[in-house]
């Protein structure tokens, strides 16, 4: 069976601004909450089989660019029979996302997305579709935890406007870079399905979803801005 990446995070979703100031939630310097990159070991069905990352870079007149990598091989008697490669720049300032430009590669299947910021909105092109959105919008990379207000996400996998439903479910302590963690735990619901873990100063810590061909896809964190973090705690049983 092909596995195939589920539109889960874009790596996953978006946010809808009801005017010009960002919500409560919105992350506006990364580099100070995580450092200049995150990384993710990605396993499917307790099985390594790739890695996420994301870096960060400080520009001029406040700006960020934020730079994110997914590959994935599934192999059978060690050979490789499926790839999947997802890349994406953005530019950032003052929490807004002014553009981005993301790229997958689905075994050999190549797709791209185009988002500009024009007034207050986001003039999106997509390798099938495009759309002028009025208002901004969180893409689905998830490293921003403002996207938990959000109704719409910008799908950086599809272009498409994507509807969701956020909702905190629970707080429960994970394994994250050697440590446990106190970290909520976010459902998606709606045209995208995926679970993400926030820690209490919003860093993304972990996530998890189904890919279509029913196998669980889980992140784990190995470096996620916690080294500082006084709520890390040894790594016990």
């Amino acid at each position: 069976r092909q596995m195939c990446i589920r539109d889960s995070f874009g790596a996953i979703p978006t946010f809808a601004y009801a005017s010009n100031q960002p919500l409560r939630s919105v992350v506006l310097n990364p580099i100070s909450l995580y450092g200049e990159e995150i990384i993710f070991d990605v396993f499917r069905d307790s099985e390594k089989v790739g890695k996420h990352t994301v870096n960060f870079k400080s520009l001029t007149d406040n700006k960020t660019r934020v730079r994110a990598r997914f590959e994935l091989e599934i192999t059978f008697l060690s050979i490789p029979f499926y790839s999947y490669l997802y890349q994406s720049s953005s530019v950032w300032q003052a929490g807004r996302l002014q553009k981005l430009y993301s790229s997958v590669d689905d075994n050999g299947e190549r797709t791209f997305v185009r988002a500009v910021r024009k007034d207050d909105g986001l003039m999106i092109v997509g390798s099938k579709n495009s759309v002028t959105w009025p208002t901004s919008l969180y893409p689905t990379n998830h490293w921003n935890a403002g996207v938990r207000d959000s109704k719409h996400v910008l799908n950086t996998l599809t272009g498409e406007v994507s509807p969701v439903g956020i909702t905190k479910q629970t707080e429960e302590r994970i394994q994250a870079q050697g440590g446990w963690v106190l970290a909520s735990r976010y459902k998606y619901s709606g045209s995208i399905d995926t679970t993400v873990w926030y820690d209490q100063k919003g860093r993304w810590l972990k996530m998890r979803f189904v890919a279509k061909d029913g196998s669980t896809i889980d992140y784990q964190c190995v470096v996620c801005g916690l080294n500082t973090q006084s709520n890390v705690q040894s790594k016990r049983n």
